[in-house]
Parts: structure tokens; C-alpha cells; sequence
């Protein structure tokens, strides 16, 4: 038999769960806590950051949650750099004060978070009886709270809808009379019914204190003579009721709701809003969201969405969006919490939109779960199976929007979409898995395409997924799930474009990055070159991050000079500390501010690398850097105050300078990657030939790398290690240098191609 060799150019491909003998050569069966680079190719992924809450305590580094084993909605919020932060929701909590709890990511500071809801303008804590009926808005509704609860960030106002409230209007009927209450200022003979605005006295006299709100919704009449009404209108100044409020200075006047019934919000049944102030406080509080100033129920009824609920809120070309049902409704142009047309006399392209979802010719149910805004379109994703744009001919507006069926794909109810790059990712979901489909928008088309990317790697990816968000800068899509919530899915794409003009095939592999069992992620989010995460663990909820790209190498100054490893060490919940050493053991204890009995390794800085010049002129080198302790091995771990205490024995808090340098502690994870099996190709038709295929060595081809093992597992025989150790040149392992860059590495297989495990 011929001995031939099998190439895999490289494993940029990520796994693949098609059947093997169609496989790409460069797909394997598994990878876990891998990143790929075209130019580093398969490397172990960075480490997490531990983000050490400020309001812990000097032993307890986790952030301040309360109830935090509770189900939590959780939102994260990005203003600016250095204004970022995670929104923690809990409506059952029993210290109400904490319903809502928000977080600085830099340093888990908790913010001040406050509410107005009797829109008085004087501020209470949550739990406070004027703040009943955010906390029942909130509350309402039963079911998972992370999927009855959206929220829209836009500037300093972050929307919160939640979308099982059923929305309603308010307001009795009410008459406008002068002050004596003889006549209706509707009526003609009224001396302050005229024909326009223009026309009303100016500056007006006499002036009155707008009416409350509470008034407003009252009736049956306001007297004052304060009140005018335009018949018509005017440059600026729609038809319909309005107050004197100044007569010093404009404007002289503002807008009345109209008299008949319904024509305010009930404020209870619609979105409310958080607001910054910029330092440390939020405050929540019902949105006053414009009054009917013209027409009635017949000729300016308001939107269709009244009377259900809103399934979807987003902001598109300036216009505020509500998705309810098989409506797509927006605010006027410019007036986010102006639902209404403006004037019945003269509709204008400012007037907001309301379009129905027209039917399929399967004629099914166009339910709304989700809108986006995708480039110059939005698009809808409905349950019907179907997908929509709205467009428009030029500026969107009543006149000119247009809907455009576009894919007809399944999507879940439970994962809205993202955009990266040029396209737009849906989840669905088949044989109880989730799959992907890649959106690609063409404006010059009416119907766009949805390629799924997840085609090669069906039941991967378990249902149902949790958090999808995806890093643009670095084109990476991280999924979490309810079926692994130890675990993130990474998609690592390349743009076709970019790939075609380096002449080669662009990277569009899957892999995921697993983190110990007991670590549950509850969310994920990207803010710039970092994905963050916040973990429970131990009835504890953590904020740790995970450097995006090639992460920044760890650094010490303790010698007075910045020195750095030349790479990033690869550890989970990475923290750095100093060592404080007690002689009558002999040994150094690091502690940590926080207890976790999963960390297991500790690794000294660079300063640990010094020279020291002796009084006679010679100098002595210390070469400790990169030193490594393992638990179980020279080193202990002990739990002590809530705080985890790591144990070596030796003098290892000061090094040879004098000085206190850095180590870091952290907790172990694995490197996985398991090929798929071998075949032998005809090289012309590139079909499988068949026969016996006897695999006898594999050789890898590395570039600075360090330990590694390739453990081969053929079919009911024992494991078999093959250990590569980097080799080095010195007289000890502390005081030498690493021999080479890069080379091979070879390892025995001696066993069928079908039925061995190669990891």
C-alpha cells in the first residue's frame, strides 16, 4: 500500500456537524476555547478580566445584586466611553427600592436610581408610593421578564417597554368656557374664537398657569380666559385650542388637547423612560407623551396600535416606532412622543406613519415580534414566517412609505435580530437547535436574500439561545444559550469583498468558548475592543471581560519601568495582586478580593525579571517571570473572610530589586480541538476512494506557542499523550531561553483513519 500524505493548509474552517466524508479538509469535530486569525491562525482564546465591584468591600469583589438568584432582565447601556453601564431588572425583588439596579462596567460601581412617577419633578427611591405605578408597569405580566421587557436606548433617554401591557387612552369630555363659564369658547360669538392664530391677541392678557395634567383629564368644564381657539391654520400654528401662558415673552401660547374624550394617554399603559444626568443618577418616570391638539375620534383617532400591546420599539429615521400586532406605527418626524396628526386640515409628510402588514398568499397571521433598522430600510420580522421592509421613494413619510415582502424564513419570537457590517442576523430554530440566517439588504432590489450560515453545523448551536451580540470592529457574532449556559458560540466571518481581493476563501468558521460548569452567563455585550460578561456563580453575580483581537500583553512597573510578558497570560477571572510573605512559615500568601474555589494557577509579572548590581560592580540576574503555581502542586488555595488566599512557599512579595512586582492569579481552562476523520481523495474528482485508510503520523505545524498535547484515542484502545514542551537553552528552566519560534511537532497515530479520536 502507498504511503500518502493528508494536508489540512490550516483550521480557519471551525467545526462543522455535516457528514465527514464531505466535509472541508479544514473543519474539524470540535473546538472549544479557540480564537481564529487568518494571520495567527488557531490560537487559545484570551482570558476573562475580573471587574472587581467598588461597592464590595475590600474582600468581596462581586457586584451588589439583590436577590441574585432571581430570573433578571438585563440591558446594557453604552452613552459614551467612560459612560457604560449594565441594567439589572427585577420586578419580585422584596426590598422594592432595588427593582431596578444599574451598574458602572469600569468599576461595578452602583448608580443611584431614583423615579418621579407623579411627574412632579421631586424625586423618590423606587419603593416610595408616588413610584407604585412604574413598579407595576414593570411588574406586569407573567412569563420570562428578560422577554417582557425591551428597551431602547436614545441619548440621554433609554425607553423601557414592556410587552404584554395593553395600551389605553384618557381623558373625559371637557368644555372650554371663558371665565364665567357663560360661554363656550368654541362657540362664534366667542371674543376668543377666531379664525387663525395670527389673530389671537398679542401678547395676550390676561395669562393663567397652564392647567395640570390632572385637570386636563378631568371634566366636564375649564373655565378661564386664558383659553383661545383657532378655527383654521396658520403659518406654524395648527387650528385647535389654545392657553395664554406669558405676556412678556413668547411663545404667548400653548396647545390645549382637544374636548372630546380619549383624547390624553394613560400614561400607566405606556413606555416609560430612564434618564442620566450625566454623574451617577437615573431616574425613572412615566413619558408625557403628547395630547390630541386637533380633531376627534373619527378624524384623528390616533394610532392603531391602541387598546393592544407593543411587541417592538425602535427609533428609524428619526421617527419613534411602535410594532404592535400586524401594525407598524410611528411618531411624527422630528416629535418623538407626538403619536397624532398634527392638524385635520392640512396632513403633512411629517404626520406619522400606519401601515398594516398585508397578508401572504399562505394567508397566515403577520403577528410582529420584531423591527430593525437596517441601513436605509427597517425591516419586520413577523410569525407568519415572513419578513417585510419598509421603504420609502425619498423621505419616509405617510406619502411615500411603502411596505416590500422580502424573505419568507421562520424566525424565533424570542431573539431579536442584530446587524454587522452590510447585513442583518435572525435567529430560528429546527430540531430543537438554533440556526442563523445571514440578511443581505440590496436597496435596488424589492425582495432581499437570508443565507443560513449555521447550514454546516446544524444542532450545534441548542435551543433556545439567550443573548446574541455581535463585535463589528472584529466581525464576531457570540451567542449564549438556556441549554448551556456555561458556554458562547462564536461566529468569525470575514466580508466576501475583502477575501476576494487577498485571492483566498474568507473565514466563516463557528467554534465556542467554554467556561467552567458552575459558571452560569447570564448576558453579553460588546463595548469597544472587549466583550463583557456578567456571570452568577454561587449565588454571586460577577462582571468579568474578555479582550477582543490580540489581546494587550500584561504589564508591571514595580522596577520604575514599564515591563511587560510579551503576551497576555491565558487565564479566566484574571486578577493581579502583590504577595505578602510570612518568615515564620516561609511562605507568600496571595489574597484575592473575592472567593472562588475554582482558581488554580497563579503566574508571576515580568517584574520578576531584574538585575542587581553588587557593591563590587558584578551583577546578579533574577529570572522569575512567567513562573507558574499550580494548585495541587505548589500551591494552596484556602477561603478565608470570603476572600480566596492563595499559598507558596518562599519568599515571593519582594524580588530582587527590593521592590513588590505584580503576579496573576486565575482560574485554568483548555484548549480543545478535535479533527475530523481523515479521507483519501481522488485528486481529480476529489470523491472519497475507498478503502482502509491507516493514519501512521501526524506532524503539526506551530508558531510561538507553548505547551501543548496531542492525545490520540482509536477505537476501544486506551488513550495515547504526546506532550510538546518548548525547547529551550540555559542551565535552568528559569534562567534560559526559548530555542525556537516556531517548527513541527510529530505524533504517532498507528491506527485506522475510522473510529480514532485525535485531539
Amino acid at each position: 500500500m502507498p504511503i500518502v500524505p493528508l494536508s489540512i493548509p490550516n483550521l480557519l474552517g471551525g467545526v462543522s456537524r455535516e457528514a465527514e466524508s464531505i466535509r472541508d479538509v479544514n473543519r474539524v469535530q470540535g473546538m472549544d476555547n479557540v480564537e481564529l486569525s487568518e494571520n495567527r491562525g488557531a490560537e487559545k482564546r484570551p482570558g476573562s478580566e475580573f471587574i472587581e465591584s467598588a461597592d464590595g468591600g475590600s474582600v468581596n469583589g462581586e457586584l451588589v445584586v439583590e436577590e441574585p438568584t432571581n430570573t433578571k432582565h438585563i440591558f446594557w447601556l453604552d452613552r459614551a466611553s467612560g459612560e457604560q453601564f449594565v441594567m439589572i431588572i427585577d420586578p419580585t425583588v422584596v426590598d422594592t427600592d432595588k427593582v431596578v439596579q444599574i451598574f458602572d462596567i469600569s468599576d461595578g460601581s452602583a448608580q443611584t436610581v431614583v423615579g418621579d412617577g407623579d411627574l412632579d419633578d421631586a424625586t423618590a427611591v423606587l419603593s416610595d408610593a408616588s413610584n407604585d405605578n412604574l413598579r407595576t408597569y414593570i411588574a406586569s405580566g407573567t412569563g420570562d421578564i428578560r422577554r417582557r421587557l425591551k428597551l431602547l436606548a436614545v441619548e440621554d433617554t433609554t425607553f423601557l417597554l414592556n410587552r404584554t401591557v395593553v395600551t389605553a387612552l384618557d381623558g373625559l369630555d371637557k368644555t372650554y368656557r371663558n371665565t364665567a363659564g357663560t360661554q363656550n369658547i368654541r362657540a362664534t360669538a366667542s371674543d376668543q374664537n377666531v379664525s387663525a392664530w395670527s389673530n389671537f391677541e398679542q401678547p395676550p392678557s390676561p395669562v393663567a398657569t397652564y392647567p395640570t395634567r390632572a385637570v386636563l383629564l378631568a371634566g366636564p368644564n375649564i373655565d378661564n380666559d386664558a383659553i383661545w381657539y383657532a378655527r383654521d391654520d396658520d403659518v406654524g400654528q395648527p387650528q385647535g385650542f389654545y392657553w395664554a401662558v406669558s405676556g412678556t415673552q413668547p411663545p404667548w401660547f400653548q396647545r390645549l388637547p382637544t374636548e372630546p374624550a380619549n383624547s390624553m394617554w394613560d400614561l400607566d399603559t405606556m413606555p416609560i423612560r430612564i434618564d442620566f444626568d450625566g454623574a451617577s443618577t437615573f431616574t425613572i418616570e412615566p413619558v408625557l407623551w403628547t395630547d390630541r391638539f386637533s380633531g376627534d375620534s373619527t378624524l384623528n383617532p390616533g394610532p392603531t396600535f391602541i387598546g393592544n400591546e407593543i411587541s417592538d420599539l425602535l427609533l428609524h429615521q428619526d421617527r419613534l416606532f411602535f410594532l404592535s400586532g400586524e401594525q407598524i406605527v410611528s411618531s411624527r418626524a422630528g416629535d418623538l412622543f407626538n403619536l397624532w396628526i398634527n392638524s385635520i386640515i392640512l396632513r403633512n409628510d411629517a404626520d406619522p406613519i400606519d401601515q398594516t402588514v398585508p397578508g401572504g398568499s399562505e394567508n397566515r397571521t403577520n403577528i410582529i415580534d420584531f423591527g430593525i433598522g437596517f441601513l436605509d430600510a427597517m425591516v419586520v420580522l413577523t410569525r407568519g414566517a415572513r419578513q417585510v421592509e419598509l421603504r420609502a421613494n425619498g423621505p419616509l413619510s405617510p406619502n411615500t412609505a411603502f411596505l416590500s415582502p422580502s424573505t419568507s424564513q421562520f424566525t424565533v419570537e424570542y431573539m431579536r435580530p442584530i446587524t454587522m457590517a452590510n447585513k442583518m442576523y435572525m435567529m430560528a430554530e429546527r430540531d430543537f437547535a438554533n440556526i442563523l440566517y445571514a440578511y443581505d439588504y440590496d436597496p435596488e432590489r424589492f425582495a432581499n436574500t437570508a443565507k443560513e450560515i449555521t447550514k454546516h453545523i446544524r444542532n450545534y448551536i441548542p435551543a433556545e439561545s439567550a443573548v446574541m451580540v455581535a463585535s463589528e470592529q472584529h466581525s464576531q457574532i457570540f451567542i449564549t444559550t438556556d441549554a448551556a449556559t456555561n458556554q458562547i458560540y462564536v461566529y468569525r466571518t470575514e466580508e466576501e469583498a475583502e477575501a476576494r481581493r487577498k485571492r483566498r476563501e474568507p473565514i466563516q468558521a463557528w467554534y465556542r468558548w467554554v467556561f467552567d460548569s458552575d459558571n452560569e452567563i447570564l448576558s453579553i455585550n460588546v463595548f469597544d475592543d472587549f466583550l463583557y460578561l456578567l456571570i452568577r456563580k454561587d449565588s454571586k453575580i460577577w462582571l468579568e471581560r474578555i479582550p477582543l483581537g490580540i489581546p494587550a500583553q500584561d504589564t508591571d512597573n514595580a522596577n520604575g519601568t514599564l515591563q511587560g510578558l510579551g503576551y497576555s497570560i491565558p487565564i479566566d477571572r484574571k486578577w493581579s495582586l502583590t504577595g505578602v510573605y510570612n518568615a515564620a512559615g516561609d511562605v507568600t500568601e496571595f489574597t484575592l478580593p473575592f472567593e472562588d474555589d475554582t482558581i488554580d494557577e497563579l503566574i508571576l509579572g515580568p517584574a520578576w525579571d531584574a538585575d542587581f548590581t553588587e557593591p563590587d560592580g558584578s551583577v546578579t540576574q533574577q529570572r522569575l517571570a512567567g513562573l507558574r503555581f499550580k494548585e495541587g502542586v505548589n500551591m494552596t488555595r484556602s477561603t478565608v473572610n470570603d476572600a480566596t488566599v492563595l499559598t507558596v512557599d518562599g519568599d515571593f512579595q519582594t524580588n530582587i530589586l527590593g521592590n513588590d512586582p505584580l503576579a496573576f492569579a486565575g482560574r485554568s481552562y483548555k484548549k480543545d480541538i478535535e479533527l475530523s476523520r481523515f479521507f483519501f481523495r481522488d485528486e481529480r474528482t476529489g470523491e472519497v476512494v475507498r478503502g482502509n485508510l491507516q493514519l501512521m503520523k501526524m506532524v503539526v505545524t506551530h508558531k510561538d506557542t507553548g505547551f501543548y498535547a496531542v492525545e490520540v484515542t482509536p477505537e476501544n484502545r486506551s488513550k495515547i499523550t504526546h506532550e510538546f514542551v518548548v525547547p529551550r537553552i540555559g542551565s535552568t528552566p528559569l534562567n534560559s531561553s526559548v530555542l525556537e519560534s516556531f517548527g513541527e511537532f510529530q505524533s504517532r497515530i498507528m491506527s485506522a483513519s475510522k473510529g480514532v479520536e485525535i485531539h
